[in-house]
């Protein structure tokens, strides 16, 4: 009985590692750096279209950003974000490299939407 729920427990911590990407100490640091431009942290936005902008300086291994919304990766990630409900929201941009592994550097932003 307890190896599946063992098994189980892996393969949920699988899932929500890459839900909720964690601040790995042992991701590369490569020099990359994310800046989010917009939305701004504790904003109070008027619209649930929300306009997203980021800057990323690529280090040595940093090929593009994954951007997490409501800590669920967006795999077409397009700005603006469209139909955000009311509430609180965050978004996480993190560098990854061209295999997608997730770099150190990223950024993050908590706001809200009317």
């Amino acid at each position: 009985m307890r190896t599946p729920v063992i098994a189980g427990l892996i393969v949920l911590s699988g899932l929500l590692a890459w839900a909720y990407p964690p601040e790995v100490p042992g991701a590369d640091d490569d020099g990359s750096r994310v800046t989010i431009l917009a939305p701004r942290n504790g904003e109070t936005l008027p619209s649930e279209d929300v306009d997203v902008k980021f800057e990323l300086r690529k280090g040595s291994q940093a090929y593009h950003a994954h951007v997490f919304v409501d800590g669920q990766y967006q795999t077409a990630f397009q700005s603006p974000l469209m139909g955000l409900k009311p509430g609180a929201h965050e978004i996480r941009v993190v560098a990854a490299t061209a295999d997608h592994r997730l770099l150190q550097a990223s950024d993050r932003v908590r706001f809200n939407v009317r």
